[in-house]
């Protein structure tokens, strides 16, 4: 899933994917796992790009690509 602002929440429902975001991503869930490879992009350097995870009775793994200089 691609885009400027991407926001999933579910009640009981896992929440799993690879996501290409330019402004911020929102992964919130109550009873289950997360689990996210997450490409954040950002051409303004001004404003961060934002990443939430949220979970209450599961576990939350997230995978970053490696930043080259």
């Amino acid at each position: 899933m691609s885009g400027n602002i991407v926001t999933f929440h579910t009640s009981n429902g896992p929440i799993s994917g690879e996501f290409k975001v330019l402004t911020s991503l929102d992964l919130v869930t109550s009873n289950s796992p997360i689990t996210a490879r997450a490409d954040l992009v950002n051409g303004n350097e001004e404003i961060p790009t934002e990443l939430t995870m949220r979970t209450q009775n599961g576990c939350a793994l997230l995978q970053l690509p490696a930043v080259h200089s």
